[in-house]
């Protein structure tokens, strides 16, 4: 019935329109697939953005917190450096040979037992724990100490004399201990 010129136009519309259609399909799938790609990649990038922030604002938490602690530190460094000031003499052979020193100290316990309570009460937290031993056995020779001395007449045992160079030694060695830990952290950051 069909002549092959008919078969042939015939096959060539077919051809025709089932070449429209899979270019519509495929457009029609491409389209919905970068909608898709689109709406995923928009949700991740906001994802993203949102987990970025979060951590942005922990570290800042972070960073806030430790500048506090060094500044207490700090601080702490200052003050202990200040009880070894106030109530150590320097030692120097011309100007305070060690024999003048150790009374010097000596007479010294009580102030300087009520100021290294204070400092204990301030900044015990921001010390280690080394540091904080330090502290406890300087509070106890202080304290040790006023047991030998006789503030009013000024007499002072040779026991007093022995606990006033350990006393001596340990608030100037807590001071350095303190004072080379927020230099090391100073440096380190």
């Amino acid at each position: 019935m069909f002549s092959i010129g008919g078969n042939v136009v015939l096959l060539t519309v077919v051809a025709y329109l089932g070449k429209v259609v899979i270019e519509k399909s495929v457009l029609r799938d491409t389209k919905v697939f970068e909608a898709r790609l689109n709406s995923t990649t928009d949700s991740e990038i906001e994802r993203l953005k949102a987990e970025m922030n979060r951590t942005i604002e922990t570290h800042k938490t972070r960073l806030k917190f430790s500048e506090a602690i060094f500044q207490r530190e700090l601080d702490a460094a200052s003050a202990m450096a200040a009880v070894s000031y106030k109530h150590l003499p320097t030692f120097s052979i011309a100007a305070n040979p060690w024999h003048q020193i150790k009374p010097m100290v000596a007479l010294q316990f009580g102030p300087i037992e009520s100021s290294l309570l204070a400092f204990s009460e301030r900044y015990a937290v921001v010390l280690n724990e080394s540091e904080i031993v330090l502290l406890h056995e300087c509070k106890g020779l202080s304290i040790l100490g006023q047991l030998y001395v006789n503030v009013e007449t000024k007499e002072i045992s040779d026991d007093a004399l022995v606990i006033a160079a350990q006393l001596y030694t340990q608030v100037n060695k807590l001071a350095e201990r303190i004072r080379q830990r927020v230099r090391s952290q100073a440096n380190s950051n």
